[in-house]
């Protein structure tokens, strides 16, 4: 039996993956949001903490800015749990789908590998038909 390498497994996983195209666009575009999500937060606390240590607190467009850069914060972490929802969400949906096709394409495999054996070992020709008549009568007549 020739090996069997890392080349062919992903093809097969490839061709059982994109018959999800949909999920797997709507995981590719949560995982980027959650991403840029996840480095924007840190750069609006800096902008934060720099108009915080500069500005006067007195100063109505200093809290004007800081209530914007707040509200920024809070929606940026609110697209970052929503993209990160979405993202689990469209995995679990396309993993399912898709271990339940590899696991159909494996048993189609398994039964057709085990057929195949089975006829070219020549023991699907141990069955015989005339085994039903015979059968029954020889059990009658032992009694």
């Amino acid at each position: 039996m020739p090996a069997v390498t890392n080349k062919q497994i992903t093809k097969v996983f490839w061709e059982h993956t994109r018959r999800y195209p949909w999920a797997l666009a709507i995981i590719i575009v949560a995982v980027f949001l959650a991403q840029i999500s996840d480095l924007a937060s840190p750069w609006l606390l800096k902008i934060l903490v720099d108009n915080l240590s500069t500005m006067s607190p007195t100063d109505p467009a200093t809290l004007q800015t800081l209530q914007y850069i707040i509200f920024g914060y809070l929606v940026i972490g609110v697209i970052n749990y929503a993209s990160y929802r979405v993202q689990g969400f469209a995995n679990i949906y396309m993993q399912s789908r898709v271990m339940a096709d590899l696991t159909n394409t494996a048993f189609r495999a398994a039964i057709n590998h085990s057929y195949n054996f089975f006829e070219q070992q020549n023991y699907l020709n141990l069955y015989h038909p005339q085994d039903f008549l015979y059968t029954p009568f020889f059990c009658c007549s032992m009694v």
